[in-house]
């Protein structure tokens, strides 16, 4: 009895509030009511083209691994927690667990013995909060529009290496350092479509190292400032009873890497993401999303273009 009591308690809660699926990655300008929880669970698997000669830009000048051929792969697990604390404003905390995958073919380069090298590097990334303020609701011909903050913190060693047979690589986790966010979230529901709008900023705080890319101690620790970036994303939802179409961009803007304050010509990359996919919500309280994600823009740096799959899922309660 107390089971079917608890259920039917928990389906009243879910049936009260309307389908709010969120994006893969875009944010939506709706906020949590008071009291409303929603846990949010991830999968993405990006495998990058293979790169040729690759450029290690946390170098200066950049080094160039001649006769190298670098195959790149990528595992993560984001997880995220997040409370409305009142109708306007909701709050959180997220966490991902990366898995770096890193295969090398080294032929002919001077420095290296030929063969073939497998590297890995793995764990937490980061320490993550969010707070996203409602300040105007969607209505009738006018869009929602919600401030969103983001501040995150590395757990991962700045200087991670993955090593195979005596070769080392630094293979960080994610973006390094503390990085702080504000973003403008806009949401307009236009008959069987949903449209949402990101524009935001990101300060990256400068970190220390005190080995090379290839894991060799440095003689004086250096200072490396990843560069500030400037994000946007647009998604665009087709609703139907049960599933939605999911069309998504995600930008990112970055200036050239400063290493003790001198700059790294060329190192600035804008990156430009697509993703295609589906979104199920059987119940009002509850959606899956599976898409397809890859890289439609990929400018200086090593154009690391990449093509994923990606997962994830959400529970209001």
């Amino acid at each position: 009895m107390k089971i079917l009591l608890a259920l039917a308690v928990f389906l009243a809660i879910a049936m009260k509030s309307p389908v709010r699926a969120d994006p893969f990655f875009a944010e939506q300008a709706d906020v949590l009511q008071k009291d409303e929880f929603l846990l949010k669970e991830g999968f993405l698997f990006l495998k990058f083209v293979d790169i040729w000669q690759p450029l290690l830009y946390e170098e200066n000048p950049p080094y160039s691994m001649q006769g190298t051929l670098s195959r790149k792969g990528i595992l993560e697990f984001p997880v995220e927690l997040r409370a409305g604390l009142t109708d306007n404003l909701t709050i959180g905390f997220s966490t991902s667990y990366i898995w770096n995958l890193q295969a090398l073919n080294i032929n002919g380069n001077p420095n290296f013995v030929d063969g073939s090298y497998t590297l890995s590097s793995c764990g937490f990334a980061h320490l993550g909060f969010v707070g996203k303020y409602g300040i105007i609701k969607e209505e009738d011909g006018i869009p929602g529009f919600s401030i969103f903050v983001r501040a995150r913190f590395p757990l991962g060693d700045e200087d991670l290496f993955g090593e195979d047979k005596n070769f080392k690589l630094k293979l960080p986790l994610g973006l390094r350092g503390i990085t702080l966010g504000i973003y403008e979230l806009v949401s307009k529901k236009l008959n069987f479509w949903t449209v949402h709008f990101n524009f935001g900023y990101e300060y990256c705080a400068p970190y220390s190292q005190k080995s090379d890319s290839l894991g060799k101690d440095l003689v004086q620790v250096r200072t490396i400032d990843p560069g500030d970036r400037m994000l946007y994303n647009f998604a665009c939802i087709r609703d139907w009873e049960k599933f939605s179409l999911v069309i998504e961009l995600n930008g990112v803007i970055t200036r050239d890497l400063r290493i003790n304050d001198i700059s790294i010509k060329d190192s600035g990359m804008h990156t430009l993401d697509g993703i295609l996919g589906v979104q199920y919500h059987p119940v009002h309280n509850f959606f899956i999303n599976i898409g397809v994600r890859g890289t439609i823009l990929s400018s200086v740096g090593d154009r690391e273009n990449n093509l994923g799959l990606i997962i994830n899922s959400g529970q209001r309660f």
